[in-house]
């Protein structure tokens, strides 16, 4: 597996496109991770890049025109293609996690202030990973839940509203995953990493606010954790190291593979961070690799890890 991260400029129209349309992005990344090289090629890092030269997530974070070819490059055995955009103050970055190293050279040339992408090989974090580990963490996903329409008939997929529901269903997901969200230790609060790699605790103030610098931008979603509250104060839940930092709902036009009609297609993307453990490494690394919950071909999925701030 190979982590790619590259720095987009929103300035440059093909970068506006990108950010834009997950279907556009979701195009571009298959068509540069078609054209990498296979992973049981060449497997060598640029010259005096290592796995801790690239941080592993920065401050905040089936296609147009994919050949079949494209498509068969997208899961394999040994992982998938997933791809995850973070935003702050720090700029924009794409984290492209694949299989084969990938050719951003199109998204170098036009998408950028003439950035170049960082490439490094992956398999070597993977194999450090062990049991009992803490890690901080940031994860892009599509939290939902389906509804029985009755026998015989596909349940019907909706997205989870509130924080607080958008927090339980990664909770609940956590053991299936080989992980496990401890509750908060020192206090109300948790450690951030910013673009530059520093750490930063995020304290939680009073009626679980958020306080300092992420205050303007995610007391709303903090604030809606909360909601029923006075009728589950004793809730573990509440007191998990995990923050739902952002949520955005990305509207896109889809062509049905079968009717070959549009539809309008939308995704309710949220943006965690928090802190994990690593309870059953086998099941964590295929979760790495393959992505967790819906929705992973449009920009979901992809978790990254950091070393927390003790």
């Amino acid at each position: 597996m190979y982590l790619t991260k590259i720095e987009l400029d929103p300035r440059r129209r093909f970068a506006r496109r990108l950010l834009g349309s997950p279907q556009v992005m979701h195009a571009v990344v298959m068509k540069a991770c078609d054209l990498g090289r296979s992973i049981d090629g060449d497997r060598g890092d640029p010259a005096g890049s290592t796995s801790e030269d690239l941080p592993a997530h920065a401050e905040t974070p089936t296609s147009i025109g994919v050949e079949a070819s494209s498509a068969r490059a997208e899961t394999s055995a040994a992982g998938r293609v997933l791809w995850r955009v973070d935003q702050g103050g720090f700029g924009v970055a794409l984290y492209v996690l694949s299989p084969m190293r990938p050719d951003m050279s199109q998204i170098e040339a036009d998408a950028t202030s003439s950035q170049l992408a960082r490439t490094l090989d992956y398999e070597g974090f993977l194999s450090r990973l062990a049991e009992g580990q803490t890690w901080a963490f940031r994860l892009a996903a599509n939290p939902v839940h389906n509804e029985n329409r009755g026998p015989d008939k596909r349940g019907k997929r909706y997205g989870h509203v509130t924080a607080r529901q958008q927090r339980d269903w990664l909770l609940r997901r956590a053991e299936k995953q080989g992980f496990s969200i401890p509750m908060a230790s020192a206090g109300p609060g948790l450690t951030r990493h910013s673009g530059d790699g520093r750490a930063e605790r995020v304290e939680l103030g009073e009626n679980g606010k958020l306080g300092g610098a992420a205050a303007r931008e995610q007391n709303v979603v903090a604030a809606e954790a909360l909601e029923g509250s006075a009728e589950q104060d004793d809730d573990p839940n509440d007191r998990a190291s995990l923050l739902v930092i952002r949520r955005e709902k990305p509207v896109f036009d889809r062509k049905d593979r079968e009717t070959q009609k549009s539809g309008r297609v939308t995704i309710g993307r949220v943006v965690y961070e928090g802190i994990l453990r690593i309870e059953d490494v086998r099941a964590f690394r295929q979760m790495l690799i393959n992505g967790l919950g819906p929705s992973k071909a449009y920009g979901c999925g992809l978790m990254t890890l950091a070393l927390p701030r003790e």
